[in-house]
This record gives C-alpha cells, sequence and structure tokens, in this order.
C-alpha cells in the first residue's frame, strides 16, 4: 500500500503551545518550569534529571498524579495544528509523534484532546504511575552514536525505524514531513531524503 505521506511531529512547542515538563514542574511552585526544558544539554543524561525533579515535585512538594494529568492535559495545540492533523488524516496521511518526554503524559493528552485518535503512533520514553501514585520514567533506548539527539532517544533512529517496519508490513510513502522546534529535531531532518519535507517552528 502506498501513502501519499508521513508526517512525524515533535510533541512539546510543536504539536502543542508549550511544554510537557515546564508545565509539570510549575505545579510544584511558580516560576519552577519557567524555560527548564531549554536548559536541558544534549550532552547531560535527561532521564536522570528528570526522575529527580519528579522525585522531588510528588515527594517533597505532595503533587499528585492526578494534578500532572490535569494540567498536561491542559496544553492547548499549537495554533492551526488541529486542522493540519485534520486535513492529514482525511488525505491518507500517517501521522506519528516522536518526543523525548514520557509516554504516559502524552497519552493522557491525547486521551483527552479531541484529535488524540488521529495519531498512528508514538516514539517515547516509556513511563507509567506507580501502585503509589509516583511517575515512573525510563529510556527509549540508550544510544551513543547520535550527538544532535539525547541519549535516551535518537530521533533520527525512531523515524527510520518507523518508516522500515511500515514497509516490512507492505506500507511505503511517496513523502516524509518532518515537524519540530528544538536543537534535537535537526536528527531526523538530515534523516530526510532530497525529496521529503522539512518544518522548523518560527521564533
Amino acid at each position: 500500500m502506498l501513502k501519499p505521506l508521513l508526517a512525524a511531529f515533535d510533541f512539546d512547542n510543536t504539536l502543542v503551545e508549550g511544554h510537557t515538563l515546564d508545565t509539570i514542574v510549575e505545579l510544584g511552585g511558580k516560576g519552577l518550569g519557567a524555560n527548564l526544558a531549554a536548559s536541558y544539554s544534549l550532552t547531560e543524561d535527561p532521564i536522570q534529571r528528570t526522575r529527580a525533579l519528579l522525585k522531588d515535585l510528588q515527594k517533597n512538594k505532595g503533587v499528585t498524579a492526578q494534578q500532572i494529568r490535569e494540567a498536561v492535559q491542559r496544553l492547548p495545540l499549537t495554533p492551526g495544528m488541529g486542522d493540519v492533523l485534520r486535513f492529514l488524516k482525511t488525505n491518507n496521511c500517517e501521522i506519528i509523534l516522536i518526543s523525548d518526554m514520557i509516554s504516559v503524559t502524552i497519552q493522557d493528552w491525547l486521551d483527552g484532546s479531541d484529535v488524540g485518535t488521529l495519531v498512528d503512533r508514538v516514539y517515547t520514553n516509556p513511563g507509567r504511575y506507580n501502585s503509589e501514585g509516583f511517575l515512573e520514567l525510563g529510556a527509549y533506548h540508550e544510544q551513543d552514536w547520535c550527538d544532535m539527539s539525547f541519549r535516551s532517544l535518537c530521533k533520527g533512529t525512531a523515524l527510520d525505524d518507523h518508516v522500515r517496519k511500515r514497509s516490512e508490513e507492505g506500507v511505503t510513502f511517496t513523502q516524509v514531513a518532518y515537524f519540530g522546534d528544538g536543537k534535537n529535531d535537526l536528527c531526523p531532518m538530515w534523516h530526510l531524503s532530497k525529496t521529503d519535507l522539512a518544518f522548523p517552528r518560527k521564533g
């Protein structure tokens, strides 16, 4: 089966207006989440840092799983993005997300959004709420081959793997498009062919 387009989106500051991590940490006190995600370096271990932040937030500051879910679900779509997703799906395009955040928080957002069912697949770091309600997370993979991505997820590899898996399932794409805003979104854009499409966010 040939599909016209595979549209791959970053989540934070691309699909949604705002960043999940900043939004969650802000629950611990006004100003705590200001530009926090932007301070992450590609050379550090983002999983360990985020685990420490979440532990402090939930165990020391008393933020609950329900508060996290509600805060994430309040993240608005980037203006016009709902129309983009609906147009793509109407025209038989496949939509995936590739994000450095946490699977359970992205799923919470999708479950609360009227465009959530339009997304076909999510590639991100695995996460869950344990029996005590604490948010736990791991790495999508541990990589050392790409210095344009975080150690926990090479977005270019995730994109390539999706295209390969779909090809093995008999689905190919005329073009691939990638939408992103951050420094770690350069990697998947470098993995595009000369006939594919890159959409870096302006500003």
